[in-house]
């Protein structure tokens, strides 16, 4: 999952931000936060398999824990942390590839407009 993100989403918010009138540079942002997104998904899927699995330890004592102690368990494992991480920049690369999205459909209805 580090190696994954070679920039983190600060430089890319501010690399679509400098783009948004290039629809060249829009597009090569796109497929590669499409990249990193699709890459931290594979791994989120994998910790999400762990959790699973992490979850029975809810049984394990003579009175069950509750799910919201089972979820704090787990956040304090190294899987769990990375899970917490991994999902905020999913969320982020979300928002920044919605913002490529509509900078590329205003830049299209102005290049029509000024047909």
């Amino acid at each position: 999952m580090e190696g994954t993100t070679q920039k983190n989403l600060s430089t890319y918010a501010q690399e679509v931000f400098i783009a948004k009138n290039n629809p060249h540079r829009l597009a090569e942002l796109h497929i590669e936060l499409a990249t990193v997104y699709s890459s931290l998904t594979d791994d989120y899927k994998d910790l999400k398999l762990k959790k699973a699995e992490f979850w029975n330890c809810k049984y394990l004592g003579d009175k069950p824990l509750s799910d919201k102690a089972v979820e704090m368990r787990w956040l304090k494992e190294e899987d769990g942390k990375k899970e917490l991480k991994i999902m905020y920049i999913l969320k982020g690369l979300d928002k920044l590839i919605g913002a490529i999205k509509t900078s590329s459909v205003v830049n299209a209805l102005e290049a029509k407009q000024n047909i």
